[in-house]
């Protein structure tokens, strides 16, 4: 029995006295202190220590407030020496900068006592960006951990450390691509229409982690798909939760779709990213041109993105998230605002599709202006059309603007 499988923020004062009532032991993902870490540096050093060593290996709980005896928890004490806000920011404040590279993803809650004080519950991804290092007052050591300790990892342990990080992002490209591949092809559910954007939002945890399929398919998760307006239709398949939708003035085509996969990893398309430009831009071309929906579809997309995290939380699919953005099929199209004015002057793309970079969301609470961590994407996007930058959502330092006057934006 281990409190792992309850949402963080939900587990109480009952489930960490049933650690203590099932004598639970000390496992290598799972660690007690009966008090919390001190002021002095060798206190410091230990509590990076165990929560490098967590996130090295596999990740896993550090209960702050429980005695153990033999490795066994054995009594509920809790903290009663200062404020839980307090603590929490004293030891963030210490991870920030005590290891290297930055890790990820850590959470520290308090759980309120009935007796007075408060545990703390630290919550340990296992790192998509291990081995992390401690780097704080003279050490620069690794850590790993097995079933009841801490231990300094030798040469061999890094280096299986560090092909585990290449093989994570080997695996999150190969999914992306095999998908992108299979859209371009027809071999998955396409939505018509010429243009598709194309959102992967995929944890960065292991894939062998299996959601609740009818949670996912549930309207209440906020996994709809992108821009479906009417006749949204759920299915379980083979992958998950399908979730089909159209686009206003779409008759019976479906134009959009979310799958998502019983590993958490999400894939939205959204069609119909392109139409005619109606005015004539090049008299002596007569080929058809079109023009790219952004301002339609932006702000679609930077909507959408908060929500499936908030939805993936619920399933206990915790952070980090790689989002993953692609625009297939516009190649020649031109990038005209709601105005009919043009990014880039007339230039039109010189190919067919646009794979821009992932980046890396590090958390299921968005505050105002996070929409600065896909600034990467969107400067890439608008770069293509001949632009410096995205000057329509981001000011001169990269600072989230807000959207223009005229963009439809998502209630």
């Amino acid at each position: 029995m281990t409190i792992s499988a309850i949402p963080l923020n939900q587990v109480s004062e009952a489930d960490l006295q049933r650690l203590i009532d099932n004598r639970v032991p000390e496992s290598i993902t799972l660690e007690f202190k009966r008090e919390s870490y001190g002021p002095n540096d060798e206190a410091k050093r230990e509590w990076l220590k165990d929560i490098s060593a967590l996130a090295n290996t596999a990740g896993g709980d550090l209960v702050i407030g429980i005695e153990e005896e033999d490795g066994v928890a054995s009594k509920l004490v809790g903290i009663r020496s200062t404020t839980a806000d307090h603590e929490i920011r004293r030891l963030e404040a210490i991870l920030q900068d005590g290891l290297e590279p930055r890790l990820i993803g850590t959470q520290v809650r308090p759980v309120e006592l009935s007796t007075g004080g408060f545990a703390l519950v630290a919550r340990v991804l296992r790192s998509w960006n291990a081995p992390h290092r401690v780097v704080f007052k003279g050490v620069n050591r690794f850590y790993g951990r097995n079933a009841g300790s801490a231990f300094e990892l030798g040469v061999e342990q890094l280096r299986n450390a560090f092909l585990g990080v290449a093989e994570t992002e080997r695996q999150l490209t190969d999914f992306r691509l095999e998908r992108l591949m299979r859209l371009k092809s027809g071999v998955a559910k396409t939505p018509l229409g010429p243009g598709h954007l194309v959102l992967h939002l995929m944890p960065l945890q292991s894939s062998a982690t299996t959601i609740s399929v009818k949670d996912a398919g549930d309207p209440t998760f906020g996994f709809d798909p992108l821009a479906s307006l009417s006749g949204l239709s759920r299915h379980v398949n083979f992958d998950g939760a399908l979730l089909v939708g159209r686009q206003r003035g779409d008759g019976n085509e479906h134009t959009c779709y979310t799958q998502i996969f019983r590993s958490g990893r999400i894939e939205a398309v959204l069609g119909k990213m392109l139409f005619p430009y109606d005015e004539i831009l090049f008299r002596d071309d007569e080929q058809e041109r079109y023009q790219l929906d952004y301002a339609g579809r932006v702000p679609e997309l930077l909507e959408v993105i908060p929500r499936y995290v908030r939805g993936l939380g619920r399933l206990c699919v915790g952070p980090p998230y790689v989002v993953m953005v692609s625009l297939l099929g516009i190649k020649d199209s031109l990038m005209a605002n709601p105005n009919r004015s043009f990014r880039g002057g007339l230039q039109r793309l010189d190919r067919d599709d646009l794979i821009f970079e992932p980046v890396v969301i590090e958390t299921t609470e968005f505050e105002s202006g996070w929409q600065k961590v896909m600034a990467p994407v969107l400067d890439a996007w608008w770069n293509a059309y001949g632009w410096d930058r995205c000057v329509d959502l981001f000011d001169e330092n990269g600072e989230w603007s807000g959207y223009p006057s005229g963009w439809p934006v998502p209630s």
